[in-house]
């Protein structure tokens, strides 16, 4: 029952910054105006979700103002190319053999970006100098748990 009040009460207060842009302090009566901008991001559909009663209709309406849709890295197949290299800075590129050149393109990168990011870091700390080929970037690939995909095993 407490956590359940607790998010009515969050809820509330949060809805009362959106409309409104103010906020009481804890202990005062006073609201305070704020200027503040709300960037939200999700990885579910959520006119889907307010329409299955997953999502706050009135929570979505105050944050939808600017929508700006991202699709995901496995559908812009040529940024996972240029992100890893940016992330592999100063080198990049050029140390990807072919294999590692195709894979980069291929793999659906469940984890988004920050799946990539964190194969890059990796490939710095384990491989900082020589080629970096297919075999080791499959060595330090992590599969996400809802992928399905498994390259580790």
């Amino acid at each position: 029952m407490r956590s359940a009040a607790c998010r009515w009460i969050f809820k509330d207060v949060f809805s009362r910054f959106l409309q409104e842009g103010t906020i009481t302090r804890l202990g005062s009566s006073q609201p305070i105006q704020v200027r503040a901008r709300i960037l939200a991001a999700s990885n579910r559909c959520l006119p889907t979700e307010v329409a299955e009663n997953r999502f706050h209709p009135d929570l979505y309406d105050r944050l939808n103002v600017l929508p700006v849709h991202v699709p995901p890295l496995r559908r812009r197949e040529n940024d996972a190319l240029l992100l890893f290299s940016h992330f592999l800075q100063p080198d990049g590129v050029e140390r990807l053999t072919e294999g590692a050149l195709e894979l980069l393109r291929d793999y659906p990168f469940p984890g988004n970006i920050r799946e990539l990011k964190n194969l890059a870091r990796r490939i710095q700390v384990f491989h900082p100098s020589g080629s970096i080929t297919r075999e080791i970037l499959l060595t330090h690939l992590q599969v996400s748990p809802t992928s399905g995909d498994n390259l580790n095993c």
